[in-house]
């Protein structure tokens, strides 16, 4: 999605909602299955999905990680297994619900913030 330089953050994060309001959920359980499927996939090998950045991380076990567009959640939980405190910032609703249900089957905590990254203000 091309972004006009004459739209502001507010048209901009409208249009993302809008986008990312048809369907995710969906989409994740064609390409993970169900949050409890990929949860126990997760569970057997965490750094798995990760291959292609944890090699270019210290060791993030105890550390705070912020997963900007964290979208399904895979990454955030695999990261959460391996011992980081996970915040994803993401604007679907959807995504959200994916990753929380992920989370839980996985028993890991992460915090699902459901904001447009060009929005997020901090929380604390």
């Amino acid at each position: 999605m091309e972004r006009k330089p004459s739209q502001t953050n507010e048209e901009h994060s409208a249009i993302n909602r809008k986008a990312w309001s048809k369907g995710p959920y969906q989409a994740w359980l064609a390409r993970f299955g169900t949050p409890k499927a990929a949860a126990a996939c997760l569970r057997s090998q965490p750094d798995r999905g990760l291959a292609p950045i944890l090699e270019h991380l210290p060791s993030i076990s105890g550390k705070r990680v912020a997963n900007v567009m964290g979208s399904h959640g895979i990454k955030a939980v695999a990261l959460a297994l391996l011992g980081a405190r996970v915040s994803v910032i993401d604007a679907s609703l959807e995504n959200a619900s994916y990753c929380r249900e992920l989370a839980i089957a996985a028993r890991v905590d992460v915090e699902y913030i459901i904001s447009d990254i060009l929005e997020f203000r901090g929380t604390g």
